[in-house]
């Protein structure tokens, strides 16, 4: 099971970065995790933001030395898309209109 601190920790970094949809690099959030009292290094900082883009709340672009992070629009449930999608079944009955 996670961490309590960190899962709080990750909650207050996302919605952060719902705040402010910008490219979120591990030295940004770094420094927002001491201006926060969290006073973690960049290890946990990178760790976080890996984390979250492997839940797919984040979007990695950019080379490995030079990485940021954007916020995956298309999985925000406050957009209304995404989450809503219905699957594709394969053996879904299609229905036709008869004609007369």
């Amino acid at each position: 099971m996670a961490d309590p601190v960190a899962r709080q920790r990750r909650r207050e970094l996302l919605e952060a970065i719902r705040q402010q949809p910008v490219a979120w690099s591990t030295g940004r959030v770094q420094r927002f995790y001491q201006d926060n009292n969290w006073g973690h290094d960049r290890n946990v900082a990178r760790y976080d933001l890996r984390h979250l883009a492997e839940s797919g709340l984040l979007i990695e672009s950019g080379p490995a030395n030079d990485r940021v992070y954007h916020l995956n629009l298309a999985r925000d449930a406050r957009f209304g898309h995404g989450w809503q999608t219905p699957l594709s079944t394969p053996n879904r009955i299609k229905r036709r209109t008869r004609r007369r």
